[in-house]
């Protein structure tokens, strides 16, 4: 039962290390003017009879693909450091349903309620890792 608690102590302390990591490292942002116009530069003009018109950017040619694209390059990092996070959290539930398991060996009804929490948590790992690995590898190839 000790060893138990030392596992989980163990875990949680690298569980917080691996939090604290993102808050600690320092992260360097260059700024810059923008002289050239870009795409998302609108000028909006209200005319006398109340009609607005829009000017500066080219809407026409601002399709769906060029949306994904913006909403892939603005929220990639998110999206995979979440779904890390989320792996690395069900691969430690996946080691303590694992202990659960061991420590059922005479209790039937514990043993398959180990079972299914294992089951569950694998899935749950392996969904969430492969969530990161896509996304990862599907950004990087567009």
């Amino acid at each position: 039962m000790k060893t138990t608690i030392k596992i989980k102590k163990i875990l949680l302390a690298l569980f917080v290390v691996f939090m604290m990591a993102g808050y600690v490292t320092p992260i360097t942002t260059y700024a810059a003017t923008n002289t050239s116009t870009s795409k998302m530069d609108f000028n909006f003009t209200m005319s006398n009879n109340g009609e607005l018109a829009v000017s500066g950017a080219d809407i026409a040619s601002d399709n769906s693909a060029n949306a994904w694209n913006r909403l892939f390059a603005k929220y990639k990092t998110f999206i995979v450091g979440v779904s890390g996070v989320g792996a690395i959290t069900m691969i430690v539930l996946f080691i303590i349903q694992f202990m659960k398991l061991g420590a059922s060996a005479g209790n039937p009804q514990a043993r398959t309620q180990a079972l299914t929490g294992v089951l569950w948590t694998a899935l749950a790992a392996t969904e969430l890792g492969a969530v990161t690995v896509v996304v990862g590898f599907f950004y990087n190839a567009l």
